[in-house]
Parts: structure tokens; C-alpha cells; sequence
């Protein structure tokens, strides 16, 4: 896609599958089916380019998470990442990563209930068509966005001026 100007950051999550991980269960029933051979996944890189770095062996990348909005608010999409990233185990790898707009509050919430914890930024930066991507690793047990805004609040009268 081609783009004269944008900045968007994406918080990166992985999950350790390592460490035991008990995600809630949705409120509706649900089961997640694994890759056929027959399921073409060749466009992936063709299609998204460099915005995910380069997977290693004990990785594996799990991506599109979508709620249709019907079925929002049950857990769904805590529940199926939970279950997709468990299947990773079954494939040798120890890692589970996705990537989520920084904004996007509902998403990353659940991303966390699902057992993802963030640990690099990735910055997609467009300038007249040209487009560069950039990772930053985070420290180990850095914070959600919304885990900070939890531990600061804005004192009530914060916003008055004397």
C-alpha cells in the first residue's frame, strides 16, 4: 500500500509457552481447528513484507485476530488466541508473537488474557511512498498501555489551575 505520510506504532506480545497459562474460557463455545496443508498461507509474506521480523525456529507468528462485533465482549478472541497458541507447542515452538496498534485498548486487553506479554514496538513510518519499519525491544516485564494509565491516574484536579 502507498502512502504519502503516517506514523503508527504497534505494540509487539508474545507469549512463552514454556510457563502453563490458563486463559478464560469464552462465553460461548468455541473451537479453534488447525492449518490444513491444503490452507494457502504463501501470500503472507508477499503481502506484509518486512513489518514482522524474521521468525526463528522456536517462534511462530499468530496474526488477523477478529471479533466480528455480534460476538464481541464474550471472550472470544482471548480464548481462540489462547487455543491457536497453544497448537504452536504441538509444532516445536516456544514463542507465540502478534502485533497490535498501540491504540487499539480492547484488543491488547485481550492479548493479556490470552497469556501475551509486550515485549518489542514496532514503528511504521511512510513519507512521500518511501516506508521504513523499525523494532525497539522493550525491557522484560514492560507494561501494557493500559496497566500504566491503571497506576497513574490523573489526580481529580489535576486539569485546574490556581
Amino acid at each position: 500500500m502507498l502512502r504519502l505520510y503516517s506514523d503508527t506504532t504497534f505494540l509487539g506480545l508474545r507469549r512463552d509457552l514454556s510457563v502453563a497459562f490458563k486463559a478464560a474460557e469464552a462465553k460461548i463455545p468455541l473451537k479453534a481447528r488447525p492449518l490444513d496443508r491444503r490452507d494457502d498461507l504463501s501470500f503472507i509474506q508477499a503481502f506484509y513484507g518486512d513489518i514482522f521480523p524474521r521468525l526463528h525456529e522456536d517462534e511462530a507468528l499468530l496474526e488477523g485476530a477478529y471479533t466480528a462485533e455480534d460476538f464481541r465482549g464474550q471472550g472470544v478472541m482471548a480464548s481462540a488466541m489462547a487455543q491457536i497458541a497453544e497448537r504452536a507447542n504441538d509444532l516445536g515452538a516456544r514463542w507465540v508473537i502478534t502485533f497490535v496498534g498501540e491504540r487499539h485498548i480492547a484488543s491488547l486487553k485481550g492479548c493479556k488474557r490470552a497469556g501475551f506479554v509486550p515485549y518489542v514496538r514496532r514503528r511504521e513510518i511512510y513519507r512521500l511512498f518511501r516506508h521504513k519499519v523499525t523494532f525497539t525491544p522493550l525491557p522484560e516485564g514492560a507494561p501494557y498501555p493500559f496497566d500504566l494509565e491503571n497506576k497513574h491516574p490523573h489526580p481529580p484536579n489535576a486539569d485546574k489551575t490556581a
